[in-house]
């Protein structure tokens, strides 16, 4: 059995999986997650979604592809996205409860600001078709790399 481990500054995570050789290709299987610190809070899967976000450039090419024509839409854009991320992840349904996720220590730890449910709306607000494009061409970009890593 082979051992991955993540760390980061407020967590620690160890990752146990097994690697098995196929006639096309190794899979690997996650057999055990440990989130071996006491700060987290029932959001700690948050850490493994921003740490594969980071290690194939998600965000990188969310700042880099994804341009609105108001500039200060520009600077918060990652924030805001990084949030609905978390959301997401931690099943939130109406933008109310964003909420919840203000104060997290994890959130914190990934510099994620999280903003008024009213404040997210007008930025989602600002999509157009040009820009919802935009976003579409990074998933496709993204889906791409990890079918490459995959193969």
């Amino acid at each position: 059995m082979d051992q991955l481990t993540f760390t980061s500054s407020s967590s620690h995570v160890i990752i146990e999986v097994n690697k098995t050789e196929t006639a096309k290709r190794d899979l690997i299987v996650i057999n055990k997650i440990d989130f071996a610190a006491k700060n987290l809070t029932s959001n700690a899967g948050i850490f493994l979604l921003f740490e594969n976000a980071k290690t194939n450039g998600v965000f990188e090419l969310i700042d880099t592809d994804l341009v609105f024509d108001n500039g200060s839409t520009n600077k918060i854009k990652t924030n805001h996205i990084k949030t609905m991320l978390c959301g997401h992840i931690v099943g939130i349904d109406k933008l109310e409860r964003l909420k919840l996720l203000q104060g997290d220590p994890l959130i914190n730890e990934f510099d994620i600001s999280v903003k008024e449910p009213e404040t997210v709306s007008r930025f989602l607000g600002n999509f157009s078709y040009k820009t919802t494009q935009m976003f579409r061409d990074i998933n496709f970009k993204v889906f791409r790399k990890l079918l490459s890593v995959m193969n």
